[in-house]
């Protein structure tokens, strides 16, 4: 076939899709010509006019007949029948507003539940970066235990040593950069206002090819040694918020370490840096922040590939050139932890949609809530294909009749599966609405007051194929079993009119089945989740939370000089603990679930015994926070520097490390750089508490006087402080009395009992997540239960009538429609129970202080689910035992 042959036809047939009418009346006029021309003929035989129009339609076949043999000539017929069955299904639709209402609903919420959170997925794992060629990035990551020493941010893989190295020896990247996360305080004096920023090196935003909006960006004459406080780079989002979006913001400032900071350029609105649910608001070079020690890991290495290379190949390369970089870059180490760090091997993993701790944590449990989501809409598509069922049977005579005057299956199965596709078209476009509202409330539960979490959730391609691919299976699955079912019925007598409502009766039986199953399964996972939940916040934290200010203060070297911080925070603690209505209050390194951490190795008898977690307090720690001081003393003026080295440590240290010696005992924490470490005798043993992770259990710690750290005082004082006021109220105070000690100072506060809620976000979210599923899923299975009960007692009134006629009681009904129920019930449980003990392995990793088979929490979930059950059938078995004999019979 020539072009211009497919041209002609390609525009006969939009001719005949879009001008019908003008085509259709040139058909009705060449039809009517050969007609006459054909009578014409047949009066010159000799016939008379009426006989000879009849011989010629008699020719011609009929002139209804040869207009549908043209039309489908055109090719356009399925078209046609589409937009036919369209019209239709609208207008079967609009008579039935209740049940359209209901399918539209359960498809918005099924399918929103799925693509809030597909959206989430997408935005944390699947979108690329916005970036030059994506697919070139790759992250270079370090797998060993050789990374002894500092570790700060969220994305420490390397040192700023190695990567210097990395530089010398790498040849597989045709640019290799790195980024360092942290907190800038926007605030130049008062209580701070911190925004994310990142440590770049100098050729970050070359490799990344991103062109300023304002200004120019980093360079790598901007990152060399000795470059003070640097320069800065702001966001397009700061630029706007900060700054109003002022022209000549190269040039401004922002606050850095004792001295502003110029800024030089701005991003693009698009960047939000390289880290997946983090927007960068400042960027500086590395060499501003200086990080320089070999033993310091804050960095993350991203490198694009040459062409021609694949991470496979620069995995290898990487490996090759390893041991030379970890010994040009290696710290001062003791011998064991040098053999451990040489020990580390690297991986090359795929960063073209950027690196993310939040996705490590979070993907998981987004994913378990999409099969959760996916089998809500299960259960929505099932109960659906049950109404459907109940529908359709009783139009079984209009389908009937279609059949009888011409109708084929395929026709009445097109028909069926059009209406189930224009509930799935409708359903689909409220689900966005329903979506994009869902999607948009989930990420405030998972970010903290500090750490706010921002994902790109604008809908893109992913999103709309997802929506348009599940709308459709769907239609399919609620759609097929009905249609399939009508598409042979034959016509119904008068007489059997009465029974037509049981055909599928089983199906719609099996299909209740399936959604009591289903129900259970997502009841069952609820269930887990809430308990989880409630046991980790009903456990003993070995602290008393509530009432408690955590006030982080940050000073300048010009307002205290080193050889006079120690005293001056001798001062400033005192007119602390001198604020009226201050009960008790200290100094802290860290405190519970705050994310910072130290740790070491410990030695008992000059022999390695184990790991144990450090904090260093000043007296009145323990009373503050709440500890219990199960033997011995707390910390007091007695332990300063110079006087012998004392510690107090947890039970848990205690039982593992020292068999239970309790105070007395001695242990050892050996030098990081191979000296005499340093020993400490116990003098208190206190309660357990909660230290990094609140599924922590039995966490090993011991706590040192801060007045006998050997480090000289830093610029960074945190306390934790408990008054009988409000916390507004000790925050102002301790501000004022912080601004008279030293104006130029900073405070970041926080509250004790916050910090241990945010430490179970993902908690948290999971448990209010999969409650609201469960509970939809069991207002859908009740729905369900409810209209196949109803159905089957409308479609048997017949037959009760006559059971009631002939002496059945009322309680026999009772029992006759309820055992029906049971059955039900019954069948759905038990598929439901091996259904959930099989997921709840799935889950049983996120779970705490109970096992993922709990016959507890599957008993009430079962208990539950046919309470419910029984309830929904109650009022259509109570209706039809009180059936009137006379008017059913009379009905029939």
């Amino acid at each position: 076939m020539t072009f211009d042959r497919m041209r002609q036809i390609v525009r006969l047939r939009l001719r005949s899709l879009f001008f019908r009418a003008s085509v259709d009346r040139e058909l009705d006029e060449e039809l009517r010509y050969h007609l006459e021309q054909q009578v014409d003929v047949n009066m010159a035989r000799g016939m008379t006019p009426e006989a000879a129009r009849t011989a010629a339609l008699r020719a011609l076949g009929g002139v209804d007949q040869r207009k549908e043999e043209c039309r489908d000539t055109r090719g356009i017929s399925i078209v046609e029948n589409l937009l036919r069955d369209l019209r239709l299904a609208f207008r079967q639709l609009r008579k039935q507003p209740g049940f359209t209402f209901t399918a539209v609903a359960s498809l918005a919420l099924g399918i929103g539940a799925n693509t809030a959170i597909f959206q989430l997925l997408n935005a944390l794992s699947l979108r690329t970066l916005p970036v030059r060629a994506p697919h070139e990035l790759v992250e270079m990551r370090l797998d060993g235990d050789g990374r002894a020493g500092r570790h700060t941010g969220r994305n420490r893989q390397i040192s700023l040593p190695q990567y210097e190295a990395l530089l010398k020896r790498e040849q597989a990247f045709s640019s290799l950069i790195t980024f360092g996360d942290t907190r800038f305080n926007l605030s130049r004096t008062g209580e701070v206002r911190y925004v994310d920023g990142l440590w770049v090196s100098g050729n970050f935003f070359d490799a990344l090819d991103i062109v300023p909006a304002v200004g120019r960006l980093i360079s790598p004459a901007d990152d060399v040694p000795g470059c003070g406080a640097g320069v800065a780079v702001i966001s397009h989002a700061l630029w706007q918020t900060q700054f109003g979006g002022r022209a000549d913001i190269v040039g401004q400032t922002i606050p850095g370490p004792g001295i502003a900071v110029p800024i030089i350029g701005v991003t693009p609105p698009e960047f939000f840096g390289i880290e997946v649910g983090r927007q960068y608001s400042v960027a500086m070079p590395n060499c501003a922040s200086g990080n320089t020690r070999r033993d310091h890991w804050w960095l993350a290495a991203i490198g694009r590939l040459k062409p021609g290379w694949t991470r496979e190949q620069a995995q290898a390369h990487l490996h090759g050139i390893l041991p030379d970089v970890q010994r040009e870059a290696m710290p001062d180490y003791r011998s064991d932890w040098q053999e451990l760090y040489l020990k580390m091997t690297v991986d090359v993993v795929d960063a073209s949609a950027g690196v993310s701790p939040l996705r490590r944590s979070y993907q998981r449990p987004l994913w378990i809530l999409m099969a959760v989501a996916a089998l809500v809409l299960l259960l929505a598509a099932v109960n659906l294909a049950n109404l459907m069922l109940a529908r359709a049977s009783a139009r079984q005579q209009e389908f009937a009749v279609r059949l009888a005057i011409g109708g084929t299956r395929g026709r009445v199965l097109q028909q069926v599966l059009t209406e189930s596709l224009l509930i799935a078209i409708v359903g689909s476009l409220a689900a966005v609405v329903v979506a994009l509202a869902a999607s948009r409330s989930i990420p405030p539960l998972m970010s903290t007051v500090v750490d706010r979490v921002h994902l790109d959730l604008s809908p893109d391609w992913r999103v709309f194929a997802f929506t348009m691919l599940i709308g459709v299976l769907t239609s399919l699955i609620f759609g097929l079993a009905p249609a399939v079912r009508l598409s042979g019925v034959s016509i119904v007598t008068r007489q059997e009119r009465g029974s037509a409502g049981n055909h599928g009766g089983r199906a719609r039986r099996v299909l209740v089945a399936a959604q009591v199953a289903i129900t259970l399964v997502l009841l069952f996972g609820g269930l887990l989740f809430l308990r989880t939940f409630r046991n980790l916040s009903m456990q003993d934290l070995g602290i008393g939370e509530h009432g408690v200010v955590i006030a982080n203060v940050f000073f300048i070297d010009t307002s205290q000089p080193l050889d006079k911080r120690a005293g001056a925070y001798r001062d400033l603690d005192a007119r602390l603990r001198a604020i009226p209505g201050v009960i008790s209050m200290a100094d802290t390194y860290t405190t519970p679930l705050a994310g910072t951490m130290s740790n070491t190795g410990i030695e008992v008898d000059k022999k390695y015994v184990g790991d144990a977690n450090i904090n260093e307090v000043g007296p009145g720690y323990f009373e503050t926070i709440g500890v219990a001081i199960l033997e011995g003393r707390i910390f007091d003026d007695r332990d300063t520097k110079g006087a012998p080295n004392v510690a107090l440590i947890t039970k848990s240290f205690d039982d593992a490390y020292l068999k239970g010696a309790g105070v007395g005992a001695h242990f050892m924490v050996p030098d990081d750089r191979g000296g005499p470490g340093t020993e400490y005798a116990v003098i208190g043993v206190i309660a357990d508490q909660k230290y990094m992770n609140i599924r922590e259990t039995h966490p090993k710690t011991f706590y040192m006087p801060s007045a006998q750290v050997p480090e000289p005082p830093g610029l960074t004082r945190r306390y934790v402080v408990r008054a009988n006021m409000a916390p507004a109220q000790t925050i102002a105070a301790i501000s004022s009395t912080v601004a008279a000690f030293d104006p130029t100072a900073t405070i970041r506060y926080a509250l004790l009992d916050t910090q241990v809620e945010e430490a179970m976000l993902q908690e948290r979210l999971m448990a209010r997540l999969s409650a609201i599923f469960g509970a939809v899923a069991l207002l859908l299975a009740i729905v369900g239960l409810y209209g196949v009960v109803s159905y089957g007692v409308a479609s048997r009134r017949a037959e009760i009538g006559v059971r009631v006629a002939l002496g059945a009681s009322r309680r026999r009904i009772l029992s006759m429609i309820l055992g029906d129920v049971g059955r039900i019930l019954i069948t759905g449980v038990v598929i439901g129970v091996v259904l959930a003990l099989a997921a709840g392995r799935g889950i049983g990793s996120l779970l705490f202080g109970l096992e993922p088979y709990d016959i507890a929490t599957l008993a009430t979930a079962a208990g539950a689910l046919v309470v419910c059950g029984f309830a929904s059938a109650a009022w259509p078995a109570r209706r039809a035992a009180g059936v009137d004999p006379v008017s059913a019979l009379r009905e029939s």
